[in-house]
């Protein structure tokens, strides 16, 4: 919807004022309305929202500066048998195919997480 000062719009509203500011959060905006007038404003946690508070592992590297597992998701692959093994195997094989820019990536972690307790949960695994 497009507000400008003569207010011909379906609504009404009438473009009163505009307070300009670096920062988003110190940016106003005075409209009027059916002759009354209110204010915006952005609120805070939104222009900045705080950071995910999510399971984050640690990125280590090995001497060549692969990525390497965090110990819970090693020990995690480790403690699967053969058979699930088997089929996460399948399954990595046709999700890298598909993703490769994540083979080397941290950010592959939390999904291998996932798709390995559900393939310990006797599930099968999703769709790569």
């Amino acid at each position: 919807m497009l507000v400008t000062v003569d207010g011909g719009n379906e609504w009404g509203l009438k473009l009163v004022d505009v307070n300009e500011s670096d920062d988003l959060t110190g940016v106003t905006v005075r409209l009027a309305m059916s002759g009354e007038e209110f204010e915006l404003k952005y609120e805070a946690a939104r222009v900045a929202p705080a950071p995910h508070e999510g399971k984050r592992h640690e990125v280590k590297r090995d001497s060549r500066g692969n990525v390497m597992p965090p110990q819970p998701l090693i020990d995690k692959y480790r403690s699967m048998t053969d058979d699930q093994r088997k089929k996460y195997m399948a399954w990595r094989e046709v999700y890298y195919r598909k993703h490769p820019e994540l083979e080397r990536s941290e950010k592959r972690f939390p999904i291998v997480e996932k798709v390995i307790d559900t393939i310990k949960s006797g599930k099968a695994p999703p769709k790569p």
